[in-house]
């Protein structure tokens, strides 16, 4: 989920996805003593690892692409055009799915734009970054009912005259109803959030069946009544009113779900911990109980297991004593009392404490230092918090569960993160390479934790230096998709250059030439949403445009320029021929030359998102100067990152000329090609 409509406008800073599972219906993946899921679906149904593989991978793709009315205003509609997407939606998501026919059910999803959520973002934030000249006085986002809703709640409680045929339709066909009711793009409609938003809550109820309304009416007095104690307010979100399926003359309800999403900013970002165990032999565990004793068991991850529902479910028994937690664990962090935590949720206390040496009653789960025990424990004595010391950190390669002086479970840490990783290992098999997954599943069990170093001392770009009005000017240049410019400009500024925003369309209709500039950054996401293929669009744009061309191989003759590409800017520069230059192979501007070398899906076949190891190597760029040597640790994220070198003289002339400074690395920093540390399984790093 994400937001751009606020108050008047409000500017995004990241977006989640998130869902629910039965895990042991995906093939492979149930234990021995786990009971099995009913065999066969009803005729209508979608089987479920395809909902979960390409639920997610949508998720994933969107994220990566990513006042009161007076008499007189107007009211303006931005975004994408209207589509047959969404009819019925908002009537849908209030009633049983299989009431009606599947065509009806599927014509009723939204789907989402991510490419034009991202321009729509950038004309909101640029508004709201007027200040007291900015033009939106009220905004709004269109969600269930399309036009005829969200317009009317525009306007409330004055009239409007709206011109139906103002609206942009991408397809002419539609007639005044589908215009006015379709639910085509949720996040693009200017006007109307009155409110300061601080949560936000998603209701998934089968509301309309016997007893669930009423249920969610309970569930929404609970949490009004929680929030009161708090000292917070919800404020808007969306529902889903439909959790129920006809299928074959049964009807199958999903379980009542309330999420509540919370965003604060933090002042220091230094003082935020992981969950994953730090300490050998110093490391003390404190469980903090908001259970206030009670070992509930409804609806665990346990009964789940043995297909059972249980009777009592975990519930805030003390709801002042959660906010005294709270505020408890943020002065031990201020102080940095505390190296890890998390806390209690699905499979309860003992898989919380595996989970911490991998990487369900309310409670949390500490790690502190042995030295700082007794002060910790003082401080949550004075918030009126009450812990106790369950276990202690070890170096040892098992776990060791002891109950009443026996111990009871006695296993190699490895064994058991092979058991817990094992229904995601399941699903990668369906999605991934095989002999990948084989790899990394075989990887863990001598994995270490990675020796990252420094051969330099980080330092800030001198003040006087950046009080001088004299830079060099860096075009940071963008394509449609393209993201992180801001960070890049950002980059440049604190490096003592002066960053321009330059689009693709500035530059192909000739409003700025790129031999104003000593640098050129081409920045990284999707151009053209990668429908290309990765950068693709975006190279022939510059390639076959005469004009344009003559002024990049310009920019490289000269003595005096440097440029940098990441991630899709990466992939631009090698389609370009930018790199590896000529005097090894390199063919800038020259279409056609199968020897250029170039990034082509990875070896997984899968878009690959991990947190990788590099090394960085003598070379002649300027932007590792002084850092050889070191190895640090980085976001790689990319499906088409696996440097293709069609002649291999090239490739030998690239390393023998150090022009790979940027190597993948495993834990113990030696450059590698095995998967997962380098998933793109070739050494070189877009």
């Amino acid at each position: 989920m994400h937001a751009t409509s606020g108050n008047a406008g409000v500017c995004e800073t990241g977006s989640f996805a998130a869902c629910r599972y039965l895990s042991s219906a995906l093939p492979g993946s149930r234990l021995t003593d786990e009971m099995p899921v009913a065999n066969g679906l009803p005729a209508k149904a979608i089987a479920f690892p395809k909902i979960l593989i390409d639920a997610s991978d949508g998720a994933s793709d969107y994220g990566n692409k990513f006042g009161d009315p007076e008499i007189a205003m107007l009211v303006a509609k931005i975004g994408g055009p209207a589509y047959r997407i969404g009819m019925g939606g908002g009537a849908a998501s209030s009633i049983v799915s299989g009431q009606n026919d599947a065509e009806f059910d599927f014509n009723a999803v939204q789907r989402g734009d991510a490419e034009m959520a991202q321009k729509l973002y950038r004309v909101i934030r640029a508004c709201a970054e007027m200040g007291k000249k900015n033009p939106i006085i009220s905004i709004h986002d269109q969600g269930a009912g399309g036009n005829c809703n969200v317009v009317k709640e525009i306007i409330y409680p004055k009239g409007a005259e709206i011109d139906i045929r103002s609206i942009v339709a991408g397809d002419h066909t539609l007639c005044v109803l589908e215009i006015w009711g379709v639910e085509y793009q949720e996040y693009q409609e200017q006007d109307a959030l009155l409110v300061k938003p601080e949560t936000s809550g998603n209701w998934m109820y089968a509301a309309k069946l016997d007893g669930e309304g009423a249920d969610m009416y309970d569930a929404g007095v609970a949490l009004a009544d929680c929030m009161i104690e708090l000292g917070i307010a919800i404020d808007g979100g969306k529902d889903s009113l439909s959790m129920a399926a006809q299928c074959d003359g049964e009807v199958v309800k999903a379980p009542g779900n309330l999420v509540i999403s919370a965003y604060v900013t933090y002042p220091d970002i230094t003082l935020t911990i992981t969950p994953d165990l730090k300490l050998c032999d110093d490391g003390v565990l404190l469980h903090i109980d908001l259970g206030k004793g009670k070992r509930r068991l409804g609806c665990s991850a346990l009964t789940q297991a043995f297909d059972q529902i249980g009777n009592d479910c975990p519930d805030i028994e003390d709801v002042l004593c959660l906010k005294k937690v709270f505020d408890a664990v943020q002065e031990l962090l201020s102080e940095r009392l505390i190296s890890a935590d998390h806390d209690i949720s699905d499979g309860g206390l003992i898989v919380t404490v595996l989970e911490m040496a991998f990487a369900e009653e309310l409670g949390l789960v500490l790690e502190v230092h042995s030295n700082d025990l007794n002060a910790v424990r003082q401080k949550l004595h004075v918030a009126g918090v009450s812990a106790n010391v369950i276990g202690k950190v070890t170096t040892g390669k098992e776990i060791n569960l002891v109950v009443d002086g026996e111990v009871r479970l006695k296993e190699k840490t490895s064994d058991l993160r092979d058991m817990w990783e094992e229904t995601s290992f399941q699903l990668e098999k369906l999605q991934r390479l095989k002999s990948c997954v084989k790899l990394e599943k075989e990887g863990l069990k001598s994995r270490t934790s990675p020796s990252w170093s420094l051969s330099f001392t980080p330092k800030f770009t001198e003040k006087k230096l950046l009080a001088t009005t004299t830079k060099p000017k860096v075009a940071i240049i963008r394509e449609e998709g393209s993201s992180s410019d801001r960070e890049m400009s950002a980059a440049f500024h604190a490096a003592d250059f002066e960053p321009w925003d330059i689009t693709m369309s500035d530059l192909l209709t000739q409003k700025i030439s790129i031999t104003e500039f000593r640098g050129l950054a081409f920045v990284g996401s999707f151009s053209y949403a990668d429908v290309l293929d990765s950068a693709k669009g975006w190279a022939a744009s510059i390639r076959f445009n005469q004009p344009l061309i003559e002024q990049f191989q310009e920019f490289y003759n000269r003595p005096d320029t440097f440029s940098l590409g990441v991630c899709n800017g990466c992939q631009l520069m090698a389609l370009l021929g930018c790199v590896p230059g000529p005097d090894v192979g390199g063919s800038l501007g020259v279409g056609g030359d199968i020897s250029q070398p170039r990034f082509i899906h990875n070896e997984s076949v899968r878009f690959e998102c991990r947190f990788t190891s590099v090394a960085i190597g003598d070379s002649p760029s300027i932007m590792f100067k002084g850092m050889e040597g070191s190895t640090l640790g980085i976001w790689s994220a990319h499906g088409e990152g696996r440097a293709f070198f069609p002649d291999e003289n090239i490739l030998s002339g690239v390393v023998k000329s150090n022009l790979a400074p940027l190597r993948y690395c495993d834990d113990s920093n030696n450059v590698t090609e095995v998967y997962p540390f380098n998933a793109m399984v070739l050494h070189l790093v877009p």
